[in-house]
């Protein structure tokens, strides 16, 4: 079997386990449903990407039949929301901070346009929330300033106004196509490699009252009541994107994805790695708030991530499904996903997920210091 079939594979091997992730999303009440749904999408388009890559002709991309969305082609947003997974993280921490202050005063300003006189004087007064705070049994996994960067690219069809009527439908018609492509393919292996899905069996136990929001001030420095114990709550919030990215891989991907799944593998070490090289750009600006505590913590952690990603391809084959070439020595077992990620780091691929996980729970109460909302 040649790299391109062993690519095709794991993708379709992944793709099955996505379908059945999305139904047990779909099973979800409402609420729930809709908390989640929103910080998978980036991870269900890099299954998309997935795709394309891998089974598109040479000149044109698969989703490109897939047609627009107000306009704008399926496969661009697909593409844009895939790259939200860095969290702005390619970008220079300086612009990064822009962009995110600038989506939030987009936000205010949306929140506050028709407001009247006597509701202008209360928000003099006593401030306008502008941050929103999700917590899933009692842990925050997301905040609509990290949602707004994975839905930045169907705002920006709106010209960043998140009441225009077209937001809703937009975001609804990409998840439909996003989720019906992933299906298409999925029907190449199920019922014949794989069993026959039932979307009724497709189920997990969260409820809606596993999840409570909270809305803080962020922008309005006098009223503001979030990031208190902060010099620079630019920079906090920043982290706490990432904080919330990292509590949503360990707390819930594992609920709705089979625990051994090398699905879940990828998106945990996706983070891991991103988390980390964001870590490590922070402090070469010094923007990064360090004790003694957490200076031993985080060097521990930059060694192991060194000693996983240096050297090697795995970053590349973790973000793509196409194995890079090098992976044709590569020694098969029934998973490729965990034959890849020995061959590239040369150890055992429970000892090297183990470490990944410890790292990151690690981080997390680092960032929770850090990143302490009252």
């Amino acid at each position: 079997m040649n790299l391109l079939d062993i690519s095709r594979r794991q993708l379709l091997y992944e793709l099955y386990e996505s379908k059945k992730m999305i139904y047990r999303i779909l099973n979800l009440p409402v609420k729930s449903q809709s908390l989640i749904a929103m910080s998978i999408s980036p991870f269900l388009s890099l299954l998309c990407d997935g795709i394309d890559n891998l089974f598109s002709e040479e000149n044109s991309k698969l989703s490109e039949s897939l047609g627009l969305i107000d306009e704008v082609s399926f496969t661009k947003l697909m593409s844009q929301n895939r790259a939200s997974i860095k969290l702005l993280t390619d970008k220079k921490i300086s612009n990064a901070i822009k962009i995110i202050d600038k989506q939030l005063l987009s936000f205010n300003n949306a929140l506050t346009k028709d407001y009247n006189i006597l509701q202008k004087g209360y928000v003099s007064i006593f401030g306008q929330p502008d941050l929103g705070v999700y917590y899933y049994k009692g842990v925050a996994f997301a905040n609509t300033s990290q949602l707004s960067i994975y839905q930045d690219m169907f705002r920006k069809i709106t010209n960043d106004d998140i009441t225009d009527n077209r937001l809703g439908p937009i975001i609804r018609d990409f998840s439909e196509i996003q989720s019906s492509y992933i299906k298409t393919f999925t029907s190449q292996i199920e019922g014949n490699l794989l069993p026959k899905i039932d979307s009724e069996k497709c189920k997990v136990n969260i409820i809606d009252s596993n999840f409570s929001e909270k809305d803080f001030i962020f922008l309005n420095e006098a009223k503001r009541n979030i990031f208190m114990n902060s010099d620079d709550k630019n920079s906090t919030l920043y982290l706490f994107n990432l904080k919330c990215q990292l509590s949503f891989s360990l707390k819930i991907i594992p609920r709705i994805i089979e625990r051994d799944h090398s699905l879940r593998f990828r998106i945990e070490m996706i983070v891991y790695y991103q988390s980390v090289k964001t870590i490590e750009f922070l402090i070469k600006k010094n923007k990064f708030p360090f004790n003694n505590i957490t200076k031993e913590i985080i060097d521990n952690m930059l060694m192991d991530s060194h000693r996983i990603f240096l050297d090697n391809n795995l970053r590349s084959n973790i973000y793509h499904y196409r194995f890079s070439e090098d992976n044709a020595q590569m020694e098969m077992t029934n998973d490729f996903f965990i034959s890849m990620v020995e061959f590239q780091t040369q150890q055992n691929f429970n000892d090297i997920f183990s470490i990944i996980e410890n790292d990151m729970e690690k981080l997390i109460e680092v960032l929770d210091e850090i990143t302490s909302l009252i």
